[in-house]
């Protein structure tokens, strides 16, 4: 297992391959900077986090509300994880109205978190109605690059 994450941790910090006409080569760059940010900030603390790269997210509308779905290019077993932290949202400035979070994938080895990108449609304003269910950022679909799912959910936010 250990080997396994020193090649994760030798992983390029280009973390998205989706679609660049949607966000274009500065949105990727700028996603790419602020995990590259935060995963800086982590490892001042002796936390070296995974950055494991992303393929695709987006959103799943059901009746029940929506699941924030993130597609890996890694054969990680996401049913290992024990614990989901999402970032505080920021606006993404080159899609309107989207939002950027940082995502960290907690397993029991807690001093090596994943840490993921995660952008999504949704506005901060609440006075600014689009025309999405609302997302609570609670559900989350985690699918590998052996098509493996893992359901999680988030049963409370804690803010320090």
């Amino acid at each position: 297992m250990i080997i396994q994450f020193f090649l994760f941790l030798k992983m390029s910090l280009e973390v998205t391959d989706f679609d660049d006409e949607k966000i274009g080569e500065e949105g990727k760059k700028w996603i790419t900077e602020k995990v590259k940010l935060e995963a800086e900030r982590m490892r001042e603390y002796s936390v070296v986090p995974l950055i494991f790269k992303v393929n695709n997210f987006g959103i799943v509308h059901d009746d029940n509300g929506s699941i924030n779905r993130i597609e890996f290019a890694s054969n990680f077993d996401f049913k290992k994880i024990l614990q989901i932290m999402i970032s505080d949202p920021i606006v993404f400035p080159y899609r309107i109205n989207f939002l950027f979070s940082t995502v960290l994938l907690m397993t029991e080895e807690t001093s090596m978190p994943i840490i993921v990108p995660y952008l999504y449609q949704g506005v901060l304003d609440k006075k600014v109605k689009l025309n999405i269910p609302p997302n609570n950022l609670k559900e989350w679909l985690l699918i590998n690059s052996k098509h493996e799912r893992a359901r999680h959910s988030i049963d409370q936010f804690v803010r320090e």
